[in-house]
Parts: C-alpha cells; sequence; structure tokens
C-alpha cells in the first residue's frame, strides 16, 4: 500500500473503533431502565468482530511497522469500561460488550505489536 493511503485507513479505522465504543457508550447509556435489545447487542457484536477480521487484513497488508498507536487510545478507554462494569455490576449485556470490545482491540493491538516485532523488509 501506498504510505499515504496506509496511514489513512489506520485513522479511518480508529475513527471507526471510536465510534464502535461511543456507540456502545450510547445504548448502554447510565440509565438503569434502558435495557439493551437483543438486537443492538446482536448488531454491536457483529460490527466488533468484522471490525476485528477487517483491521486483521489490514495489519497483514500495511508495510508500516508501527500502525496501531492511535488503537491504544481506544483500548484504554474499553478497559475503563469494563472496569466499571465488573465493579459496578451492570447489565450483563453491557458487561459482555465491554469484554468482546475490550477483547477485540486487545487483540488489534496484540497483532500490531507482534508485527512489529517480527516485522522483515522486503527487498
Amino acid at each position: 500500500m501506498n504510505k499515504l493511503i496506509d496511514i489513512s485507513v489506520g485513522i479511518i479505522l480508529f475513527i471507526i473503533s471510536m465510534i464502535l465504543w461511543l456507540y456502545t457508550l450510547f445504548i448502554t447509556s447510565n440509565d438503569f431502565s434502558m435495557r439493551i435489545s437483543k438486537k443492538q447487542f446482536t448488531i454491536l457484536l457483529v460490527s466488533l468482530l468484522l471490525f476485528a477480521l477487517i483491521y486483521s487484513l489490514y495489519i497483514i497488508n500495511s508495510k508500516r511497522k508501527a500502525v496501531s498507536a492511535l488503537l491504544l487510545i481506544t483500548l484504554i478507554l474499553w478497559f475503563s469500561d469494563i472496569i466499571n462494569s465488573i465493579q459496578y455490576n451492570f447489565q450483563t449485556y453491557y458487561t459482555i460488550l465491554t469484554t468482546i470490545g475490550f477483547t477485540t482491540i486487545g487483540y488489534c493491538v496484540g497483532l500490531s505489536i507482534y508485527k512489529l516485532i517480527t516485522y522483515k523488509k522486503k527487498v
């Protein structure tokens, strides 16, 4: 990939990860009378898994070494959500979604770190 395209795709994927986090925050607002429906849960679950697949393809095709610096911000946000959901015993769906969201972003960051460690420049 061209360097400019590579950086642009990385920024777009960061924005998508932030949108997924914000969507989770939106549908699981602090209003306890509001419940997550199974449809919302399924949509977000599929979106998170699709994001992991797309990001994995991006990592495989990227020529840059460090590609996940921006995802660390999202990882910290998901981590704070998972701590809050476990500590305050929020809705079951919310706890599951934050766990899957944190795991998905952690997988993407871990894959990026793995690529950074094993990166060999092609001649």
